[in-house]
């Protein structure tokens, strides 16, 4: 069950980096929704999860030299990212 859910991270991450290609801000990363795939309701409920995960996401790629914030939004790295 663990190793599934570690493959929901990577499946996650992996969706996000491909969307990072170009820089893209926050809100950009929400209307995609990688967690939830598609809008909810509530979807203010739903988008601010879908957001709170993103940054969670966003931050473990960003320290793991995956992922850079710029003024216009966040982008992968390359190559490594």
């Amino acid at each position: 069950v663990w190793l599934d859910y570690l493959g929901v991270i990577d499946e996650r991450e992996a969706r996000l980096l491909e969307l990072l290609k170009t820089p893209r801000t926050m809100a950009e990363i929400v209307n995609t929704w990688i967690v939830y795939r598609k809008p909810r309701e509530p979807e203010a409920f739903f988008a601010f999860a879908e957001e709170a995960l993103m940054r969670k996401h966003i931050e473990r790629l960003m320290a793991a030299g995956k992922v850079t914030a710029e003024k216009t939004g966040y982008v992968r790295c390359w190559p490594d990212g």
